[in-house]
């Protein structure tokens, strides 16, 4: 599954770790939140010899208890997408300070394409 290619690529780029949908508890800074979007659909004609492309958005959602580590956490997360072998492309970034809980966030919209 494309979720756990990413999980794989980026869990080494968060000292406080990686999760689907919502952070863990008590964790430690900073740290990557991922969602799959809903993503447009592509169809292919069987039997032409063409193989089945996907192309999954992903939110990323990294935060910080500065914002200069949200800002360089999301840096160092958009410089290991281009590395990756996986075509994709950075489709926007927002700065995001969240007062209920005083963190900043970096949020990053990706289109990912792949292969089944």
């Amino acid at each position: 599954m494309i979720q756990e290619d990413l999980q794989t690529l980026l869990a080494t780029v968060a000292a406080g770790g990686l999760s689907p949908e919502q952070a863990v508890q008590n964790g430690a800074f900073p740290y990557i939140v991922y969602s799959r979007m809903a993503s447009p659909v592509n169809n292919v004609l069987e039997g032409n010899g063409n193989p089945r492309i996907n192309n999954t958005h992903f939110e990323l959602s990294i935060w910080g208890q500065t914002y200069a580590q949200a800002v360089q956490t999301a840096k160092l997360v958009a410089q290991t997408m281009q590395g990756w072998t996986v075509q994709n492309v950075l489709l926007r970034e927002t700065d995001l300070f969240e007062a209920d809980v005083r963190l900043y966030r970096v949020v990053q919209e990706y289109s990912v394409w792949h292969y089944d």
